[in-house]
C-alpha cells in the first residue's frame, strides 16, 4: 500500500512535462496493468515484483 501511494504522489510540473506524463500514463498503465497480471498468475509475490518492474519503468523514463 505504502509504495502505490508514494507512486501517486506529483510532484509539480512544468508544461513540457506535462505533455511527456500525459504519454507515460499510457505507459504506466501498461506497467501497472502488467504487474496486476502478473499477480493474477503469481499470487502476492508476482504483484511485487510487477509493482517493482512498473515503478522502475516509470523512474526510467521521467528521470
Amino acid at each position: 500500500m505504502e509504495k502505490t501511494i508514494e507512486q501517486n504522489k506529483m510532484r509539480e510540473l512544468t508544461s513540457d512535462e506535462l505533455l511527456l506524463v500525459s504519454g507515460g500514463e499510457l505507459w504506466k498503465n501498461i506497467a501497472t496493468g502488467g504487474g496486476a497480471l502478473l499477480g493474477g498468475m503469481f499470487g502476492p509475490v508476482g504483484s511485487f515484483v510487477g509493482g517493482v518492474a512498473a515503478h522502475a519503468a516509470w523512474e526510467f523514463v521521467f528521470e
